[in-house]
């Protein structure tokens, strides 16, 4: 089998270019947390907000909350843990469970 070659032009160059600067410029956001009321507003940790890729297959996906078993449907396969009231309840960001400020826990115990 021959090895693939990757051609270095402008093209590639520029392109690459373009995409190194979406990075550094996601990773500044989430450490400077810009948005930060919109962030808590939307019940997500900085990574989920800033970093989540929104690309996800179109179906309907019915999911329940991983904690009080509440179904929601989602129309995609993008779907959270948690339902929007447990996240709150207990601090935690929707989409994937981690606190909502990254912080080290070591119980799970609703926010006061």
């Amino acid at each position: 089998m021959e090895a693939r070659k990757r051609v270095v032009d402008l093209s590639l160059v520029l392109n690459s270019t373009v995409t190194a600067k979406a990075r550094v410029k996601r990773a500044k956001e989430i450490i400077e947390d810009p948005r930060k009321a919109d962030r808590l507003k939307e019940q997500e940790c900085v990574v989920c907000f800033y970093n989540r890729p929104r690309i996800s297959g179109r179906m309907i996906s019915a999911v329940k909350c991983g904690y009080c078993d509440e179904e929601k449907r989602f129309a995609n396969t993008d779907v959270d843990v948690l339902c929007e009231k447990c996240a709150k309840e207990f601090g935690l960001c929707k989409h994937c469970g981690a606190d909502i400020n990254l912080k080290n826990r070591h119980k799970l115990e609703r926010k006061k």
